[in-house]
């Protein structure tokens, strides 16, 4: 199969998961079962349509119950994986994205003020006016470029309960320093997801942190749209992503938030309490 400039045309990322979640292979299925559905859907959508896609993980390290130091077999995960028809490509750390955080921090430069240690970038609120859109499932699917399935849409009263209320805030931290004998600078999920991104479709040096990942197969990691699977418990990281991207100075990077494309499913522990 040829690719053209060296990239596909969608990156998947049809789930979010940490290493110690992996030992366990039946019980990862068993909470992954709405986004395994859902990517087994558009792996059929764009084989029809004739697009080139690829399935990429990125593994949570950071905040891994226990630990940073536990060992997956992630050839063992990709073959089981496998068995249910989902071909899995490229996986990456998520603490790899730091390599990179820097650059976004530099992009944002004009933009990002200093407060103490916390370094803050202010954003409009016009465009987060999600609990106002909660009940309403269009405009929430116009704005993340993607939306729900109505099939794993929860119900209303119960997505109120899960999306946070303080969704809409006037600045979003995106680094801060870690105090100690040797002072260490941090990145928060804002910064991170944003980094990876950046990094899926393409963007210098962010795309680079590929080359720290794990690769199964030979189908470029860049792709022309980004799409991301998600519980809804992300949605609020997730809005701060885009007006960070629709921020940066540079116009051919800030327009790249219209790749990007969500698709929420049902938060994790919402689901544990239906099990």
């Amino acid at each position: 199969m040829s690719f053209k400039a060296n990239r596909v045309d969608l990156n998947i990322e049809f789930a979010h998961m940490s290493p110690s979640e992996a030992l366990d292979i039946p019980h990862l299925f068993k909470d992954l079962e709405d986004e395994i559905y859902l990517t087994r859907e558009l792996v059929k959508g764009a084989e029809s349509s004739d697009k080139t896609y690829c399935l990429t993980l990125l593994v949570d390290d950071i905040n891994d119950p226990q630990g940073p130091d536990v060992i997956v077999n992630w050839e063992t995960v990709r073959q089981e994986f496998a068995k249910l028809g989902l071909l899995l490509d490229h996986i990456l750390y998520e603490s790899k994205l730091s390599t990179v955080g820097d650059s976004l921090l530099s992009l944002l430069a004009r933009m990002a003020k200093t407060k103490g240690a916390a370094k803050t970038f202010s954003v409009r609120s016009r465009d987060l006016k999600m609990l106002r859109q909660i009940e309403a499932e269009r405009p929430l699917d116009l704005l993340f470029r993607g939306g729900l399935s109505r099939r794993l849409a929860a119900p209303t009263k119960q997505w109120q309960q899960e999306v946070p209320h303080d969704l809409v805030k006037t600045a979003v931290v995106l680094s801060f320093n870690e105090k100690g004998d040797e002072p260490v600078t941090r990145y928060t999920c804002v910064t991170l997801a944003t980094c990876w991104h950046l990094a899926r479709l393409g963007v210098q040096p962010f795309k680079n942190v590929a080359e720290l990942g794990m690769r199964f197969s030979e189908k470029p990691f860049i792709a022309s749209n980004a799409i991301s699977i998600l519980p809804l418990e992300y949605l609020a990281v997730e809005s701060h992503c885009l007006q960070v991207i629709r921020a940066i100075p540079d116009p051919a990077i800030s327009s790249l938030w219209q790749n990007i494309q969500y698709h929420f499913v049902r938060s994790r522990y919402a689901r544990l309490a239906y099990m």
